[in-house]
């Protein structure tokens, strides 16, 4: 009566005068006593029962998919030999948010409310579960993960094995490349393609994830993003990153520069306005954080300027032929190698860096005939 038995999906039997043994999810032992009540996903209601316990010989308790309130009473908890399942909102089990699974304890099986879950991860990540709270991307970021409708892997509920990877680990990367699109001019990049949809984010343009759906990989080069260099040391399964041809400030975090040069072996094509890379005397980028970097001309020049003259701030400089020489070379119309403005990775000669020193000493020729 207590937990709306008229509106139950299945009361079959229940209050007439047959043996409450043959009334519907109850099983009896031989001598009429109950011992295994299945009641689950029977839209039971109201709080939950607490003289449960005083069915000396029930075993087993399935009252999970129902929208009962309160936690299971201690007495019930603390039988032995004893199956006990039920709703997240019930069971007083402890939610380890290290691996988002609840950990034992009263209930032997927890059936994950979505809701709850999401409460976690958000009080998890973001040190609250209350967006009203947050401010900025925070806040943004806290609307967007606690809404279950803008994740299509909670369609049916919690997914449990039917979805190939960790819940928990997904929702972990989810929110990474959230966070970079919202750091990032996310909405005015080249291609955002299905990006904050509520499909998977390995479906968003330029991620790729393995057959367990973890990020291997973002390819976001030449995708006008902005801001600061994105945080991805998280993503812990992360194997190429290509983000060059952007606009992107500060170096690569040392995090993820350490990744890139140890045996974990992540692929990293960035900026060299981002790659903390040295130069050797060539002018040539050596090994280090970045696998690969793109070269931008104005840096370039910048880093010869510095080279030869031992400033890149012509204004800075006394001799009026250093002055002539710095503003000649600094300035990239001024040589046709770097067509549209680009660095010739196709040069033909014996290096670009040479060419532009006998340049430059053309330039100081140039100078001193004329002064």
């Amino acid at each position: 009566m207590n937990n709306g038995g008229t509106g139950w999906t299945d009361n079959s039997g229940w209050l007439d005068e047959s043996n409450h043994c043959s009334w519907y999810g109850v099983t009896c032992s031989n001598w009429n006593l109950v011992n295994s009540l299945i009641l689950n996903a029977n839209q039971l209601s109201g709080p939950f029962p607490t003289d449960l316990h005083n069915l000396s010989r029930l075993n087993s308790l399935d009252v999970k998919s129902n929208t009962m309130t309160g936690e299971i009473p201690n007495d019930l908890c603390s039988k032995s030999s004893f199956l006990l399942e039920g709703d997240a909102i019930n069971c007083p089990n402890t939610f380890n948010t290290a691996t988002g699974e609840y950990s034992e304890g009263c209930c032997d099986v927890v059936l994950i409310d979505v809701d709850i879950y999401l409460n976690y991860f958000t009080e998890m990540t973001l040190g609250s579960d209350n967006c009203n709270s947050l401010s900025g991307v925070n806040a943004d970021i806290c609307d967007f993960m606690s809404d279950k409708t803008n994740h299509n892997i909670f369609e049916g509920g919690y997914p449990g094995n039917d979805f190939d990877g960790d819940v928990w680990t997904f929702l972990k990367e989810r929110e990474i490349v959230l966070r970079m699109y919202l750091n990032n001019g996310g909405t005015v990049w080249t291609h955002n393609s299905d990006w904050l949809g509520s499909d998977s984010h390995c479906d968003w343009y330029g991620v790729t994830c393995s057959t367990v759906s973890s990020i291997i990989e973002l390819d976001l080069e030449y995708n006008a993003l902005v801001g600061p260099f994105p945080d991805l040391t998280q993503l812990d399964k992360l194997r190429s990153l290509k983000i060059q041809g952007n606009s992107l400030t500060g170096s690569v975090p040392n995090e993820i520069c350490s990744l890139s040069t140890s045996s974990y072996n992540l692929y990293l094509y960035g900026d060299s306005s981002n790659c903390p890379n040295d130069v050797d005397v060539n002018g040539d980028f050596m090994s280090g954080c970045c696998d690969e970097v793109l070269i931008e001309v104005d840096l370039y020049l910048q880093t010869f300027a510095e080279d030869v003259l031992g400033s890149s701030n012509c204004n800075s400089l006394v001799d009026a032929v250093e002055i002539g020489v710095c503003n000649y070379m600094s300035n990239k119309d001024n040589h046709d190698i770097f067509v549209g403005g680009q660095y010739p990775i196709d040069f033909t000669g014996s290096s670009v860096w040479e060419y532009l020193r006998v340049s430059a000493l053309e330039f100081i020729l140039v100078l001193v005939v004329i002064g």
